[in-house]
C-alpha cells in the first residue's frame, strides 16, 4: 500500500508510513489515485497525464482545423493558374505544328537543292564551249513553280507552270557537283509570246548537273527533247 502524502510502499495492513508517519488506513482509492504511474517523483500523475494528452490533442486538432482552409485556398487559387499555364503551351505548340504543315506543303519543304533564279549561257554541247552573252533565264521557285524563257525578257516571253525534281546521281560524298532530273510542266495559257497568251502545254526534263562555288550554285543544262546546252549561274 502506497502512502498517500510521500508516496513510500508500506507493507500490507500497516496503519501508519513507516517513511513519514502518516496514517494510512484502509482508503483503498485513495492508495490507488495516489500511487504513481512510475517510481521516479518527476513523473506526472494519470490524471495529469490524461489532461495533458487531451490538451495536446485539442492544440494539434484546432491547428488541423485552422490550416485547412488555407490549404483549401491555397489548391483553389493555385489551380485555374495552372490550367491556364498549359493552355497556352497547348495552344502556342499547336501553332507551331500548323506553321511546319505549310511550310512543308506550301514551300516544298526545306533545302530545296534545286530551287534558284539562274541565267544561262549557251554552250556547245560538244567543245564545251560558252558564248559571251547569256541567252536564257530559269528560275525555279522553293514552292516548285518554275518559269523559263529568254534573258531579261521573262515578260514579255516565257513559260510558266510547276516542277518536280529527282536526284540522279551524286558524284561524291562531299556534294561537291550533283545532277538532279527536273520534269517541268507548263501551264494553259502561261505560254506567253510576245506577250500574248496561248493554250498550249509545254513538257520538257532538264538535266542540272549543278557545281557549287562560293556558296552559289552553276549547273551544266540539258533540254532532253532538243539537247539544247546551257551553262548556268545562279544569282
Amino acid at each position: 500500500m502506497y502512502c498517500n502524502k510521500c508516496g513510500f510502499l508500506s507493507n500490507e495492513g500497516d496503519k501508519f508510513c513507516i517513511n513519514c508517519g502518516n496514517s494510512i488506513g484502509n482508503d483503498t482509492t485513495q492508495a490507488i489515485n495516489s500511487e504513481p504511474l512510475v517510481s521516479n517523483n518527476n513523473t506526472l500523475s494519470t490524471n495529469e497525464t490524461i489532461q495533458t494528452n487531451n490538451s495536446i490533442s485539442n492544440v494539434e486538432s484546432n491547428s488541423s482545423i485552422n490550416n485547412t482552409p488555407n490549404a483549401i485556398n491555397n489548391n483553389v487559387n493555385n489551380s485555374p493558374k495552372k490550367t491556364k499555364k498549359w493552355l497556352i503551351v497547348g495552344i502556342a505548340g499547336g501553332i507551331s505544328v500548323v506553321i511546319l504543315i505549310i511550310l512543308i506543303v506550301f514551300l516544298g519543304g526545306f533545302g530545296n537543292p534545286v530551287s534558284g533564279t539562274y541565267d544561262c549561257k549557251e554552250m556547245n554541247y560538244f567543245s564545251g564551249s560558252l558564248s559571251d552573252n547569256y541567252s536564257v533565264t530559269i528560275e525555279l521557285n522553293n514552292n516548285k513553280s518554275f518559269t523559263y524563257g529568254p534573258y531579261n525578257d521573262l515578260k514579255n516571253n516565257r513559260i510558266s507552270g510547276s516542277y518536280e525534281y529527282k536526284i540522279k546521281e551524286k558524284e561524291n560524298d562531299n556534294n561537291v557537283k550533283e545532277s538532279y532530273t527536273v520534269t517541268i510542266s507548263g501551264n494553259k495559257n502561261a505560254y506567253v509570246i510576245n506577250g500574248e497568251s496561248h493554250d498550249a502545254e509545254f513538257t520538257a526534263e532538264i538535266e542540272f548537273g549543278f557545281v557549287k562555288t562560293s556558296g552559289k550554285k552553276e549547273a551544266t543544262v540539258i533540254l532532253d527533247n532538243s539537247y539544247d546546252t546551257y551553262y548556268c549561274y545562279e544569282r
